[in-house]
This record gives C-alpha cells, structure tokens and sequence, in this order.
C-alpha cells in the first residue's frame, strides 16, 4: 500500500484528485463512533473504578486515541467547510446546521420519552423538576448530564448523556478556527504551525500556574482535543507540502502509541494523532454497505450513551461488556439511521436555504445599526450641546 498506493502524492494533491470525497473519511467516522460505544460498555456496565482500572492498562493508547483522532479529523475538515464558505456567517451556519438539529431531536426524545417511561419519579415531580428544564440547554451547548429520577443505581449513577461533555469543547473549537481565519493565520500556515506550538506548551502550563494538575487524569485532557483540532487545520495549511508517506503514517503511529501509553506526553500526540488519522482518512479503499448508507457517525455518537444506560437499566443481572454493546450498538444504529435519514440529510441538503436566511438577517441587522448610527450621534450632539449651555448659564 503506503507509497504505491498514493504515488508519492501531497496531501492537496490527493484532495483535488479525490475532491475531497474519499470513502476512508466514511470508514473513520463510523468506526470512531462504534469505539466509543465499545468504550462506554466498560462505564455503564462496570462502573468509574473499573474505568480507570482500563485506562491505566495496556490498551491505554488504544482507548485515548479515539477522541483526539475525532477532533483531528474534525479541524482537517471544517478547514476545508472554512475555504469554501464564502463568509464566516456561511461557515458557522453550516456548523450549526450539522450539530444542532440531531441534537435537538436527541435532547427532546431523552426528555420527552426516555425518561418519563423509566424515571423512578412520579410524572408530575419529574416535569416539575428543575433538572427537567435545565436539560434543555444540551441544545445549546451548556451541558447537563442528569434528568430526575433516572438511572439513579446504575454503575454510572445518574448520568444521561456522558458523551456530551465533547460538545462544548467542539464549539470552542469551532470559536477557535473562526478567529484564525479572522486575524489572517489561515493565510500564514507558519504562523498556525507557531500557534499550535504555542498551545502544546502553553496548555499544561497554564494549569500549573492555576494550581492544577493538567496530568492528573487518568483519561486524556479536554485541551488535547483541541490541540488536535488545531493540528488538523495545520496539516490542512501544510497540505501542498506534506506527503502521503507510508514512513510517516508509520512514524506517526508510533508516536502516538508512545505519547498516548504515558498521561505525562499526551500532550505532545496531537501533530502524530493529526497526521494518522489524515492519512487514514484519505484512503481510498472500495465502497461497501458502510459508506453508501449514509453518515450515521454522529447520530452513533449522540445516542449511544442513553441506550447504554438504559441498557444498564432495563438488565441489571446481565450487565456484561460485550452484551451491552451487542445491544447498545443495534438499537444505537436504528435511531442513528432514521436521524440521518429524516432529519440530518434533509436539512443538509437544504442547507443553502439556512444559510441565505442567516445572510439577509445579518444584512437586515447591518442596514439597521448603520441607519440608527448618524441618529444615534445627533442625540449624542445635542446632548452634549444641552450639557454645555447648562454649564454656561450655571456660570453665568
């Protein structure tokens, strides 16, 4: 494979062959997402002290790599979203477009469904409680794990939607990319390569100096995600320069095997995590079931954790890893597939609809704030002149 395979092709060389549209992005996504239902199978059958049991074992690096490998593969992505949207109102419209309407479907059936039919709480006491109206706000990327009376003895007491934790780290990520483009570093990949250095080394300082320990964790810390966010982009930037190496892919393997097995250098794993999983996604193996059926990735992921536990629920004597995602997984897949396939593809697909609607709203707003300025400074005007004549006949 390796440098047969790619013909010793850049990375934008591979893009504009492939228009970007290779089936190894398809394969990632699913599989990533099916990983972190597999992981969770530990969590909600077991427990957090079995977890961390998992974490400091010799799968470590096999576990962490999941979601810095997400995150990278995100930011090389929403670089290209980013090229080729025409205005930052463009780009962040079709971000919300992606995330927010499976969200809210997923926010509303826990609410509405899932959790009257298995709370503990009577019906009237569950609507009445204050974590009923606070969930609402997973909508909007405030994350409330909890909802009353639900899974209040599973081995992962109380929690709903663990996995949402990502969301708001992805929202700054997507600030992020924003105010790069913003400043012009999206223009100067030197610049970029300079940032993220920056943030490698300035993360885990900054911890420090707050009085934490940022490598007192036993899973990996929330700012790798978006450092291999940021290593995403940049390998984006440096895509005309960086080849499609079987040695590197090798390499960066290694490194993050090796930067992922110790918590004290995983920090330092978002440039190989980024490039691994880059030259992963742009393989172009055959078609199959998997990449024809849609993207089912991100319901996968948004479901999964509240069919796990309620899994955990439903069979308390049978809370066994492989049972859990034997299950999980098929029903996971189910509500994955009718998301995409009656909600995620159609407001995909009418998406230019959401963004012209977003654009003639800023531009309402714009004409608006210019009409109301020159106003706005001639009552500041004649303010200032009333002011000053009540100043000279108080003088006078």
């Amino acid at each position: 494979m390796g440098a047969a395979m790619f013909g010793g092709e850049t990375i934008g060389e591979r893009l504009t062959a492939t228009r970007g549209r290779t089936t190894g992005f398809d394969y990632l996504r699913a599989g990533l997402s099916i990983s972190v239902i597999a992981f969770h199978s530990v969590l909600t059958s077991y427990g957090e002290a079995y977890t961390r049991m998992v974490w400091n074992g010799w799968w470590r690096p096999f576990i962490a790599v999941i979601l810095p490998a997400f995150f990278a593969l995100s930011g090389f992505l929403v670089s290209a979203s980013l090229v080729r949207s025409k205005t930052i109102q463009e780009f962040l419209t079709l971000r919300v477009v992606r995330l927010v309407p499976a969200l809210f479907f997923e926010v509303t059936i826990s609410a509405l469904i899932l959790g009257p039919l298995l709370t503990v709480f009577t019906l009237r006491d569950y609507f009445a409680s204050p974590l009923f109206r606070a969930y609402w706000l997973n909508i909007v990327g405030y994350i409330h794990f909890q909802l009353p009376g639900l899974f209040l003895d599973n081995p992962d007491p109380n929690m709903v939607n663990r996995q949402l934790w990502t969301i708001p780290v992805e929202l700054k990520c997507y600030l992020a990319i924003t105010g790069i483009s913003l400043i012009g570093f999206s223009r100067k990949k030197w610049r970029m390569l300079a940032l993220l250095a920056l943030c490698i080394v300035a993360f885990p300082v900054i911890d420090f100096a707050r009085g934490q320990d940022p490598f007192g964790m036993d899973n990996v810390p929330a700012k790798v995600m978006i450092e291999s966010f940021l290593a995403g982009v940049t390998i984006f930037l440096f895509k005309d320069d960086l080849p499609l190496s079987r040695g590197l892919f090798l390499l960066s393997a290694a490194l993050t095997f090796v930067c992922l097995s110790n918590r004290y250098a995983s920090y330092i794993a978002s440039i190989p995590t980024a490039y691994l999983t880059v030259y992963l996604g742009l393989t172009n193996t055959p078609r199959t079931l998997v990449s024809r059926i849609g993207d089912y990735s991100y319901g996968l992921y948004i479901y999964g954790y509240a069919i796990q536990q309620a899994y955990a629920f439903l069979f308390p004597g049978f809370r066994v890893w492989w049972a859990n995602i034997a299950a999980s997984l098929t029903v996971a897949f189910v509500c994955a597939a009718l998301s995409w396939h009656l909600l995620e593809k159609p407001v995909l697909e009418n998406r230019k609809h959401a963004v012209a609607a977003v654009e003639r709203a800023a531009s309402f707003i714009g004409r608006r704030l210019k009409a109301l300025m020159p106003a706005q400074r001639r009552a500041a005007h004649r303010k200032q002149m009333q002011r000053a004549s009540a100043d000279t006949d108080g003088g006078s």
